[in-house]
Order: structure tokens, then sequence, then C-alpha cells
């Protein structure tokens, strides 16, 4: 875990990044916990990073769709490989 406050930062991510659930005190903390708040902004600042991965993930799996009329990505793409591998891990995630 992040810190020493590590159940806190538990149950932050539980809420989807929820700094908005910190500020209306659905969490409870101490203010002078700096390092928990260090770890709120740290989630969201993560959390930003993977929404942009997945949104730029579908504009390429639209490509994909786009060029060969599905969404099949094979395993082995050397065009986009990158784009394999997450949609292969994706798969298996929903399994």
């Amino acid at each position: 875990m992040c810190c020493e406050y590590s159940h806190q930062c538990s149950q932050l991510r539980k809420l989807g990044g929820g700094v908005d659930a910190l500020m209306a005190g659905v969490i409870p903390f101490d203010p002078c916990q700096d390092r928990f708040v260090n770890c709120a902004v740290v989630h969201v600042n993560i959390k930003k990073m993977y929404d942009a991965d997945f949104k730029n993930r579908c504009v390429q799996l639209e490509t994909f769709k786009n060029s060969f009329g599905h969404f099949r990505v094979p395993q082995r793409y050397p065009s986009n490989q990158p784009l394999a591998n997450w949609c292969n891990n994706t798969r298996t995630s929903i399994k």
C-alpha cells in the first residue's frame, strides 16, 4: 500500500477516486494526515492516466473496426501489438 493509512486509501479506491467523498466527509480522516491526502491525489492522477489510456485504446479499436469491419483484434497484430495485448487482456479479465 502507499502509506500507513492504507485502510483509508483502500476505502478511497473502492469509491472510485472518491475525493468528493473525502471532502463530503464520507471517509473520515484527520486533516493533519498529509500522507492520506497525498495518496488521494496520486490515486486521482493514476485514474486520469488510465481513463486517457482506455479512451485511446477505444479510438484505436474503432480505427481497426473501420479498416476490417469487425472488432475481433487478433492476439498477434503486428500493426498495433499494444492494441492486441489490451484486447486480449480485456477478454481474459471478463471471463
